[in-house]
C-alpha cells in the first residue's frame, strides 16, 4: 500500500464517522411528547400518550385491529381487513415520521380505522 492508498482509506472512514454522527443526533430524541390519536369511522376513539408501552385493540361488528405503541414506535399490529395495507404500512417512527409517504398516518380503509402520530401538545 502507498500513500496515495491511505489517505483514501483514511477519508473514507472520515466520512463514514462523520455520517454515523450526524444521523445519531438528527434523529435524536427532542424531548417532544408524543401522542396517538385513534380514529374509528372518523370519529375519535382514543388518544394516547407513547410514554409508555401498550397495545390497543379495537374490535366491533367483526372487524379487528390491534394497534402497538411505543415510545420509539407506534403500528399497526395486526387486523382482519382483506388486503393488509394497513399493517404493510410499517412502523411510525415519531423522530422521523416527516421522511414517511403518510407522514404520521396509518390507515385501515377496510375496518375505517386511523392512527394519526401527533408531536407536541395534545
Amino acid at each position: 500500500m502507498n500513500k496515495r492508498d491511505m489517505q483514501i482509506i483514511v477519508l473514507f472512514l472520515a466520512i463514514a464517522i462523520i455520517g454515523i454522527v450526524t444521523s445519531r443526533t438528527m434523529f435524536k430524541s427532542d424531548g417532544i411528547d408524543t401522542y396517538v390519536n385513534i380514529y374509528v369511522e372518523g370519529k375519535v376513539y382514543k388518544q394516547v400518550s407513547a410514554v409508555k408501552s401498550q397495545t390497543i385493540v379495537i374490535e366491533r361488528n367483526n372487524m379487528y385491529n390491534e394497534i402497538k405503541v411505543s415510545p420509539q414506535s407506534v403500528m399497526m399490529y395486526d387486523s382482519n381487513c382483506d388486503n393488509k395495507n394497513c399493517i404493510h404500512q410499517g412502523e411510525i417512527i415519531p423522530d422521523s415520521m416527516s421522511m414517511r409517504i403518510m407522514d404520521g398516518w396509518i390507515v385501515c380503509l377496510p375496518n375505517q380505522v386511523s392512527i394519526e402520530v401527533v408531536r407536541g401538545e395534545n
